[in-house]
This record gives C-alpha cells, structure tokens and sequence, in this order.
C-alpha cells in the first residue's frame, strides 16, 4: 500500500525545483536524496519485512478487541498534547509512544526491544540514559517536550506507507500533492481511504496485544480532525474529544512550529506560499469535527476549551469524564491535583507573533468569523499594537 507514485513525484519535483530561497541548501538536499532517504526506506522494508512476520508468528492480533476507544481532535496547538499526558496517567488508558511509532510498529520488534531494555534495566539503565540524554540536547524548540518513551501522535504510522500529508507536509513543501490525503474524507477515494485506515487499525491492534490487555486506546491527531467520518465507521463505539484555542494564539503557534520544523529539515524552503493553505487547513480542522461530531451520541463526544484546560485542568478533566461516561478512580483523582498545582507554575517560552507571518487580528478575525461565533471567542475591534504570545 505504499503510495510510490506520490514519492517518486515529490521526488522529482524536490531535485527539479529552483533555489528560489536564499535559506535553502542544495547540498543538504542532495544529502538527503543520496544519504537520508535511502536510510530511510531500508528502515522501512525492515518495518515491512517485520510486519509480515507478525502475520505468521502472531496472526491472532488481529482478533485482538480496541474497545471503545478514545480518540482526541481538533486544531493543531490547542493542548491536545497536555490532555493527552494528562489522562494517559490514567493507567485504564494505552497509547503508542514514539519509539514505537517509529521503530517497533510490529509486535516483533516491541517484544525485540522490550527484551533489550529489560536486559538493559539489569544492568542499572545506561542505554536509557544515553537515550535521555541525547533527547536533552536534539529535542528542543517550540514543539512541546518529545521523548521516545512518550505518548504521540500515532498518525505518523501513516507515514511509512506515506500516507499522512499532515506530517509528509513538512518534509516536502508540495502542498497540492498532498493535499487529497490531508482533506482525507473528502477528497480521497473511498478505497483508498479504507485501505490506510485498516493500516491503522492493525497497528493499533498490534500495540494492543501488546500493552493494551483491559485497557481502553487512547490517541490524540490534530490530522485525525478531517478524517473522522472513517474513523467512526472502522471504530464505531469511538469517542471524540475536541479541543479548540482561539484563533488569534492556535494560527501562529502552529505556524511558528510549522517553520521551525519545516526549516530544520534538509528540504527546507524559505518560500512562505503556503501561508493561505495551512490558513484554510486550520479552518477546516475547526469546523470539520464539529460537524461530524453533532451525529454522536451524547456520552461519545466532548468539547474541551484550551483556557479552561490551562487554569482548571482537575475540573476540566472531571467534567469530561462525567461526558463520556467514564468514572474517575481515587489514584487519578490524586494525580490530578497534583498535575493542576503544576500547570500553574508553568509558563512556556515559545513566543510568536502575528505580524512574523505577515497576519494581523483583522485577517484572522475575517478568516476564522465562523469559530468566533461558535465558541464565543473574544474579537477586538480594531488593531492594537500586539505583544508577543506564548503557547
């Protein structure tokens, strides 16, 4: 299922385009076609070769039950990260961490490297460290803390068979390529849809054999937002909970993150075109599950507010539970309060302004009128010399 024709199109167009921005290496570029990429897809085939084997050594995965699963929506920067953590303290919750997403999305290669780490931990944790430590230095920035041993967003499954434009966004800045796989339900074909969204139910299966025996998956995509039409009819008792920010701090949070991102890597462009198109992508991720979500039932879906979240995360968390049906026992009661006395006292040094992508409040206030009037988000009325924000 991987999509090669897509590849080798971005590809052609990455070797083809012009320099066109001052900030863009060609040597990184060639670097990554001749080096990276290749590196890459020999990870991949492992992957694959390693996904196969499943299918022989521990074919009754796939019998395995993803119960009412819980799956969190909604803009990019919105705190969809900061819940997520928060109720995967609950430990009725499971959800995949990056090390498997990224290098275990088999049931071969978790138990390959749970055996390593358990070896590992016999010998007081000194790979462990190295990993910490390393993570330390490399895994910093704007983005909110990343570890390997994290919970993440799990749609970077989708990226080995290169089938997220969200992610595959930043690494080719080819955005009408993409752009059927990022507007997923509606504007790719059904099959096509089926065919990644069963991937990723069999990788969630995977992780469930694993890890998730009497537990409930938990899983947070700011790109599951316009997918969630197939993701209720492959996880039909799924719950939805979507989290929105307004408008004026979300936009250029994410777009802060999307440079920072997008200029580390060795395709990097400093063409800022596709300002209009994360724009319009940021809108639709709004107002999309909104739309899908009016069909649930009521215990299937809940709306979470980022300033709530922020000042009363213990609160915030108990009202959801109440919505979803989902009792809340005495230890993550306690781990609640304890977290809640910890957002407090955390300020975040991610600063970002409108004005850096060339926005003001009077455009994201004519571009985004409908999330104003849905969820009752302050507007000013006439423009004022901005501060910078923080995430």
């Amino acid at each position: 299922m991987f999509r090669v024709r897509i590849l080798l199109r971005v590809l052609r167009r990455l070797r083809a385009a012009p320099s066109r921005a001052a900030g863009r290496s060609h040597r990184k570029t060639i670097r990554f076609l001749a080096v990276d990429l290749p590196l890459i897809l020999i990870l991949e085939t492992i992957n694959r070769i390693c996904l196969i084997f499943d299918e022989f050594l521990f074919r009754d995965y796939r019998n395995t039950p993803i119960e009412k699963p819980v799956f969190m929506v909604g803009p990019p920067r919105s705190g969809t990260t900061f819940l997520h953590r928060l109720l995967f303290k609950d430990n009725r919750f499971t959800s995949l961490a990056l090390w498997e997403i990224l290098f275990a999305p088999s049931i071969l290669q978790k138990k390959f490297l749970l055996a390593l780490a358990r070896i590992d931990r016999r010998r007081g944790n000194p790979v462990y460290h190295r990993i910490l430590a390393a993570e330390e230095r490399f895994l910093s920035g704007p983005m909110h803390r990343t570890s390997l041993f994290d919970p993440e967003e799990d749609e970077m499954l989708l990226v080995r068979t290169f089938s997220s434009g969200h992610f595959l966004i930043f690494l080719f800045p080819f955005e009408e390529e993409f752009r059927p796989l990022i507007y997923f339900d509606t504007e790719l074909p059904k099959l096509e849809r089926y065919q990644i969204m069963n991937f990723y139910k069999q990788c969630v299966q995977r992780h469930m054999y694993v890890f998730g025996k009497g537990k409930r998956f938990l899983s947070k995509n700011p790109g599951f937002s316009i997918k969630m039409q197939s993701l209720q009819h492959v996880f039909t008792d799924a719950s939805f909970i979507y989290l929105a920010r307004t408008p004026f701090e979300s936009v250029p949070s994410n777009l802060s993150l999307f440079y920072y991102v997008h200029q580390k890597l060795p395709t990097a462009t400093d063409d800022r075109h596709f300002i209009d198109f994360i724009l319009e992508q940021m809108k639709n991720y709004y107002l999309y599950p909104l739309k899908k979500m009016g069909k649930l039932p009521r215990n299937q879906k809940a709306v979470v507010l980022y300033g709530d979240l922020i000042h009363s995360p213990e609160q915030t968390v108990r009202e959801l539970y109440r919505q979803i049906e989902w009792p809340l026992t005495p230890s993550f009661a306690e781990i609640l309060k304890r977290e809640t006395s910890r957002a407090a006292s955390f300020m975040s040094e991610h600063e970002y302004s409108l004005e850096q992508f060339g926005l003001s409040i009077n455009i994201i206030e004519e571009k985004f009128r409908e999330i104003f009037d849905i969820f009752g988000f302050e507007t000013p009325f006439t423009e004022t010399p901005s501060a910078n924000m923080k995430t």
